[in-house]
This record gives C-alpha cells, sequence and structure tokens, in this order.
C-alpha cells in the first residue's frame, strides 16, 4: 500500500489527455444523455468506446440499438480523439 493518490475511477485523468479531447468527449456524452436519460455520469464516464454504448442501450431499453447510436454519434465516438 502506498500513499500515492488512486489513479483508477471516473475522476482520474492522464496528464496526456488534452483539454480539446476533454471537450470533445464532455460534448459527446452531453448529446448520449439528451437521448438515453438512463444513464448516470458514472456509467457513462466508463464507456470506453461505442460498442459498450450499444450493449448499455440495449440493457437499459432493450431495444436494437446500433442505429440509435450511430444516429446520436453522428460519426463521432466515445474514445478520446487522437491529437
Amino acid at each position: 500500500m502506498t500513499n500515492q493518490p488512486s489513479t483508477t475511477g471516473a475522476k482520474a485523468s492522464p496528464a496526456h489527455i488534452t483539454q480539446e479531447q476533454r471537450d470533445y468527449r464532455e460534448h459527446v456524452l452531453n448529446d448520449i444523455i439528451k437521448k438515453w436519460d438512463k444513464f448516470s455520469r458514472q456509467e457513462l464516464d466508463a464507456m470506453k468506446d461505442n460498442y459498450d454504448l450499444v450493449v448499455q442501450v440495449i440493457a437499459k431499453y432493450g431495444v436494437e440499438a446500433q442505429l440509435d447510436v450511430d444516429g446520436v454519434l453522428k460519426g463521432r465516438t466515445i474514445a478520446l480523439p487522437a491529437v
């Protein structure tokens, strides 16, 4: 056990992630929550990619979700964009 701060969890943010990347992801997550309001912020923060979103939409809403997800994301991705 160390006295080092934890680097896990939704609030952890690697130093190499830019503010532009954070803003991009925030905008995408806001669009997702507008469409599917059953998601908590913690659930959204834990999603790593579009596949995670499809799986979670199906689990929460019981629908075939790929077309809905594609419509909300409009070609964007949940994953952080390259710099």
